[in-house]
């Protein structure tokens, strides 16, 4: 088993290797940058495509290979999939950060002109306040009329694209100072007038938003290494060699060999002692100071050296790459003699497994023999898509779990045995649990199916009407010059042939799913429904909500509201949530200022800890999500509201070091104080786990989840308006109500 999993580690590495090498990728890369400047970007979807291509491709060419040759063809499919994951999640990373850059410089570029826009006029905040509030109306009204659904005139991206189209359309200044005042304050009309430093303040804060996305590069993802021993030994070589192509330079530096020795022998004793390399450093900089009168091709040598001491004593994974099973893939459940459940896996032959798990596991996998005994027993009657079992992943893990210890190694067949345990990890829905649950699936399923072939159909039908409106064109007389006419003419036949390729695929699409012999959409309809037991589904008030705010003070706070009545039925801090687990919070956060104390105590010697408190802290944030719901059903709610955050500590960071800039007046020394006292908050805790705690426990019971947005502020001087933790949930409960009713 253990040779699987090194042979399948082995294609894991080489595909990345050769997908990452050739040229091919990094031009694909450049290619998404390109359109930047006009606005328009290439799609997405395509270059996933592309790399899932070249993914397969690479992994074909490696089949050749005599140590890759007739493997099982599991091995191979999930060593494309452990392949794509990374490279897919890398470039929507890529994709994601030019899609925040170019829309936050045109968002500046746009806001900025105020200032100049201000001095050509005249107008007050009153006519200003009330041409914005027209032009608000105006463009929900519209976005609302083309979508035919009045909840599409709140959606912010649609707004400011009409916003965007309206400010280029128009050259009168009170228009353009209204759209820039309806985009500088959230489609929203003020009040009272905005501060001037206040407005100074916010646009420094935009422009370092740009400058820390311009320097962020996404890296690619880290191979893992099932040789650290080699990795190590050659991550040594390449750091301490110095070339001289030059032999007088060479004779002339000679001295050098004795310094690279020294800080070779220092290297060696701080991995092997887990010291710091503080002495390397000082050692390398006695060097510098020695070859001070000039040595270019030394200096280009030193820099590369300074950033590759820090890289240096990383531990790469040396663990194999988990092995991909689709959910069909487990078969030949069943009972042994003993009455322990086993099961078979596609791909590795004839082994056998057998399931230890805890009582809270054992549920859910007797589920899972139950399942694939009444579909094996009873073929064509039940469908595949409404087994519990969606997929799993065959995994080694250490039989040590603290961090000290070095795991064996994988190479080692009693180190194996005696150091790694094999297990295996399942995905399943909640909803597959009860019977009603299982019958709303179906339910879903089925609608998908139908959706998709409408949507096929309709995309089809419009794809004919243009090539259609195409070819009556060409038949027309055309005006211009000769020159212009062919160049439109073979511009319109390209489109012709791309239409009709794209009108084939839809068309072959449609047919194959209509003639075979059962369509999925049959097979959803005509299905039995696996045995599952009768407990009725949660079912909340419809108009009951709660509102969460994340608060960098309490965590969050939250409001259970009725939001048809505009009602606080009650109110709570993380410390009533939580109740009797609060310990644990009060835990956490005396962890996480030990390790900050730490920290920076190896950082002034250059050592490199790796303390964390991903253990506690996912715990609290269970504890956290437990106590919510509990609250929920307490109260008989039937959605929970959570605030959207992602990039929010970005901008609340953003402006803190904005306003640092302007209250310090460029002095870096004072900048960095006054962010360090003020930025601590920001980063106490991690609101994404938390969000995600709450959105997994919450659908387990039954209870709908929400993401809206909202705007969160770092202080009491940020903002007239601001009002407190409490009734921002409130409002953000009621404003998902509403959105929902209309």
């Amino acid at each position: 088993m253990y040779q699987a999993f090194c042979i399948h580690t082995s294609l894991v590495i080489e595909i990345l290797k050769q997908v990452e090498q050739p040229s091919a990728f990094p031009a694909r890369v450049d290619k998404l940058k390109q359109p930047q400047a006009e606005g328009a970007f290439v799609d997405i979807k395509q270059e996933e495509q592309w790399l899932e291509a070249e993914i397969k491709k690479a992994c074909d060419l490696l089949k050749q290979q005599t140590e890759f040759q007739n493997l099982p063809g599991r091995i191979y499919s999930s060593a494309v999939h452990q392949s794509l994951q990374p490279l897919k999640g890398w470039l929507e990373k890529q994709w994601q950060l030019l899609l925040s850059l170019s829309g936050k410089k045109r968002f500046l570029a746009v806001v900025e002109t105020d200032a100049d826009l201000a001095e050509e006029s005249n107008f007050s905040w009153s006519d200003i306040r009330e041409r914005a509030q027209a032009i608000l109306q105006h463009t929900q009204e519209t976005i609302a009329a083309e979508a035919e659904d009045e909840t599409a005139a709140k959606d912010t991206k649609q707004l400011i694209k009409s916003l965007f189209k309206q400010y280029d359309a128009t050259n009168d200044v009170l228009t353009r100072r209204a759209i820039i005042h309806l985009l500088r304050n959230n489609f929203k009309v003020r009040r009272k007038p905005e501060k001037p430093e206040k407005v100074q303040e916010w646009l420094e804060g935009k422009r370092v938003e740009i400058d820390r996305l311009e320097g962020q590069v996404p890296r690619l993802p880290r191979p893992r290494n099932l040789f650290p021993e080699q990795a190590y030994n050659q991550g040594l070589e390449e750091l301490i060699p110095y070339p001289l192509s030059d032999v007088a330079v060479s004779k002339r530096m000679a001295w050098l060999f004795h310094y690279r020795v020294l800080i070779w022998f220092f290297l060696i004793y701080t991995k092997s002692l887990e010291k710091s390399p503080q002495l390397d450093y000082c050692l390398l900089h006695q060097v510098r100071a020695e070859v001070e009168r000039g040595e270019a091709q030394f200096f280009e040598w030193h820099d590369s050296v300074s950033a590759k001491i820090d890289q240096f004593l990383t531990i790469p994974k040396s663990l194999p790459y988990p092995i991909y099973f689709g959910g069909d893939d487990l078969r030949s459940w069943h009972l042994n003699k003993e009455g322990k459940i086993c099961f078979k896996l596609n791909g590795l032959g004839d082994y056998l497994f057998e399931v230890r798990c805890d009582r809270r596991q054992l549920g859910i996998v007797k589920y899972f023999l139950q399942d694939w005994q009444t579909q094996n027993n009873n073929k064509g009657e039940y469908s595949g898509g409404l087994t519990l079992l969606r997929s799993a992943e065959l995994l080694l893990k250490p039989t040590s779990s603290r961090q000290n210890v070095d795991p064996p190694s994988v190479h080692d067949r009693q180190a194996v045995v005696a150091g790694y345990k094999l297990s295996l990890h399942c995905t399943h829905d909640t909803d597959y649990l009860t019977r009603l649950g299982l019958e709303r699936v179906r339910q879903r399923k089925i609608a998908n199916q139908l959706k998709s072939l409408t949507e096929k159909q309709a995309k089809l039908t419009k794809q004919q009407a243009k090539l259609q409106q195409l070819e009556q064109e060409m038949q027309h007389k055309q005006t211009g010059t000769s020159a212009e006419r062919s160049k439109r003419h073979i511009q319109r036949l390209e489109q012709i042939e791309k239409l009709k390729q794209s009108i084939s695929y839809l068309q072959a699409a449609i047919q194959a799913e209509l003639e075979r012999p059962r369509p999925k959409l049959e097979r959803l309809q005509e299905s039995k429904l696996f045995q599952r037991a009768d407990r009725p589904l949660y079912e909340g008030v419809a108009h009951l909500f709660i509102g969460v705010c994340l608060d960098l003070e309490q965590h969050l706070v939250v409001t259970v509201v009725d939001a048809m009545r505009r009602k606080v039925l009650t109110k709570r801090i993380v410390k009533q949530i939580m109740g009797k687990h609060y310990p644990l919070l009060q835990r956490y956060r005396h962890l996480r200022e030990e390790h900050s104390k730490q920290r920076q105590q190896d950082q002034k010697v250059g050592r490199h800890n790796r303390l964390s408190e991903t253990r506690l802290g996912e715990q609290v944030a269970y504890a956290i999500a437990n106590g919510l719901v509990a609250l929920a059903q307490q109260y008989k709610v039937s959605t929970i509201v959570l605030p959207l955050t992602k990039g929010w500590r970005e901008r609340l960071y953003c402006q803190l070091v904005a306003r640092a800039k302007i209250k310090c007046n460029g002095s870096k020394k004072a900048m960095a104080r006054y962010t360090k006292q003020y930025g601590k908050r920001l980063h106490q805790w991690d609101y994404n786990r938390l969000s995600q705690a709450i959105e997994t426990e919450a659908q387990t019971v039954g209870i709908a989840v929400i993401f809206e947005r909202l705007e969160l502020q770092t202080d009491a001087e940020q903002d007239d308006q601001q009002v407190n933790s409490f009734e921002l949930a409130v409002q953000i409960a009621i404003a998902t109500y509403d959105s929902l009713q209309a």
